[in-house]
């Protein structure tokens, strides 16, 4: 008798993945989008508040700030995904969770402008690789029948993850200076408790996550074989059209995130 593949829900899955691995892949696509809504919903307070920048200068180092991050992001990229292919996805993803971790719990402290900018850079790594290994990962574990249903779950996980974030972390800092608090101490609390909360995300992820690589170590490709071949899908219309797509989906996110706030 043929064993048909795992399922979880309606979702077929790839053989070795078991739903404890689904139940941490459904809290990486609860938290990985909406952790990062705090960047830019407590920026405006890290400059109005410690940096003591003019609101008619807000916007364009808020511009400036998420363009320095777009960058780093492109150039850790390709790396992180290579790193993916050798040390595995979860380390990755954990690694980078950790990394966010420790940029938010910087960012607060910096003391000028250019200190901001080399929090943000720590931020933009851990971003990438977080946003990256999320993406990798809901692909890695379906079938192919059911992988476009899986995406789209993991997509309205993010959807409820960014809302509950506005929603709850976007307030900290008011909350705490009802408490009692003084605005610098509230917003030192509000980013410590995002960076506690990246650190145990990352923490649940170790355990839950499905380890090892996706190829074994003889069959893996060389760093050249990999460019190469990610060069040659990248001539594939469907995949091109994709890349297009994310381009402009991801602009579009870039410009509402970081300005609605400082709209509002």
């Amino acid at each position: 008798m043929t064993k048909h593949p795992n399922r979880f829900g309606p979702v077929w899955l790839q053989e070795g993945v078991t739903s404890g691995n689904m139940m941490a892949l459904i809290l990486g696509g609860l938290t990985t989008i909406g952790l990062l809504t705090f960047i830019a919903l407590g920026t405006p307070y890290v400059l109005t508040v410690y940096l003591d920048i003019p609101q008619s200068q807000q916007g364009a180092l808020s511009g400036y700030l998420h363009t320095f991050q777009e960058v780093v992001a492109l150039a850790v990229f390709a790396p992180l995904g290579i790193m993916a292919d050798r040390i595995g996805r979860r380390s990755v993803y954990v690694g980078s969770f950790l990394i966010m971790a420790i940029g938010y719990g910087m960012y607060s402290y910096a003391s000028s402008v250019p200190e901001l900018y080399a929090y943000r850079f720590v931020y933009a790594i851990g971003v990438a690789g977080c946003t990256g290994m999320l993406g990798t990962i809901t692909a890695d574990y379906s079938l192919d029948r059911s992988r476009g249903l899986l995406v789209a779950a993991v997509g309205v996980l993010n959807a409820i993850g960014v809302i509950v974030g506005a929603i709850v972390l976007g307030k900290l800092p008011q909350m705490f200076v009802k408490g009692g608090a003084s605005p610098e101490a509230a917003g030192h609390d509000a980013f410590l408790v995002v960076t506690g909360i990246c650190v145990v995300v990352g923490l649940l992820l170790a355990v839950g996550l499905k380890g090892g690589t996706p190829v074994d170590k003889a069959h893996r490709l060389s760093l050249p074989e990999l460019v190469r071949s990610g060069l040659a899908e990248a001539r594939n219309p469907r995949i091109a059209l994709s890349y297009a797509c994310g381009f402009i989906a991801r602009s579009d996110l870039v410009l509402l995130g970081t300005y609605s706030v400082l709209w509002g």
